[in-house]
């Protein structure tokens, strides 16, 4: 009898544990991601959506010298503290009209799986727009830490880019 009243103990106490054990794991970790840049003609000629890590000051004016091709009175590359962030560079590809642009939907980077998880909105036309071919694009400052890439998300979930991280 004293057996039977022991392991009932037992049992509801392992029940009770396993309880807590599940509500005390960790929330994902998460960092500030800052937007640094936002154009609606990035020089990007290809109709696809893309991401690209830039690691240091070389690699950026590379890209804001392609943007500046496309763009009158083209603003200069923005200032990166390398050492401490890298930066992600998130392309809609070209769209057929004006109006579109791209916007960071939080400014948290949530950890999925070793790689940091961005969310990023896009407005659209609505009603008439200019008929231009656009290339609107997001540049957004990242943290360095310990993930392997980074992942851009569109809050409606049709567009989704990766990157690996140096």
């Amino acid at each position: 009898m004293l057996n039977a009243r022991f392991l009932a103990l037992l049992a509801a106490a392992s029940i009770s544990v396993a309880g807590c054990a599940e509500a005390m794991k960790p929330a994902p970790a998460s960092s500030t991601v800052t937007p640094v840049y936002q154009g609606r003609h990035c020089g990007r000629s290809a109709a696809t959506s893309q991401i690209t890590w830039i690691q240091d000051r070389a690699q950026l004016d590379d890209v804001f010298q392609r943007m500046r091709r496309t763009t009158i009175g083209a603003k200069p590359a923005p200032r990166v503290d390398f050492e401490r962030n890298g930066l992600v560079l998130i392309e809609l590809g070209q769209r057929p009209t004006a109006g579109y642009q791209m916007r960071l939907a939080s400014q948290r980077m949530v950890m999925d799986r070793g790689d940091g998880l961005i969310t990023f909105s896009v407005d659209t036309p609505g009603g008439y727009a200019a008929q231009v071919i656009t290339s609107p694009c997001l540049l957004v400052a990242v943290p360095r830490g310990d993930y392997k890439g980074v992942r851009a998300l569109s809050t409606d979930n049709a567009i989704s880019v990766q990157t690996a991280v140096p």
